[in-house]
Parts: structure tokens; sequence; C-alpha cells
């Protein structure tokens, strides 16, 4: 939902972002990036069907959601 700007998923993300940032759980902002290349690898991997298009979606979708965890690594 954060993906598509509705507030209940953006306030969640920003939740999610203080507790697990260097001052939570310790997740800096370049082990997001590798989790992201991480999880695209193995489904093109698992899934025959996964195209650069169905990659593109994922981007889409999930890099905005990981900036906004970004921005919000504050207290």
């Amino acid at each position: 939902r954060a993906a598509q700007g509705h507030d209940d998923g953006v306030h969640h993300l920003r939740e999610v972002g203080r507790t697990h940032s260097t001052r939570g759980y310790g997740i800096t902002p370049s082990e997001y990036a590798a989790w992201l290349r991480t999880l695209i690898d193995v489904a093109r991997e698992i899934d025959h069907e996964f195209d650069r298009t169905c990659e593109d979606a994922w981007r889409a979708c999930l890099e905005p959601c990981i900036a906004l965890l970004i921005a919000n690594e504050g207290p």
C-alpha cells in the first residue's frame, strides 16, 4: 500500500524505517540495495517466467518503499 501512496502503508514503512535503522536493528542503507538484488536474483532463478518486465515491476514497487525506509532512519 505504501508503494501506491496510501497513508496507512506509508506510516507503517516509516515505523519500520525507524526500527530497522542503524539505531535499531542495525540495517544500513546499502543493505537494502543488496536485499533487493538478492530477491530479484532468486526470483529470476526459481521462476522461469520472471523476465525484465517483471523485474521492472518489482523495482517500481519496492524501490520507493526502500527509499522511504532509508529516509526515515532517524531517531
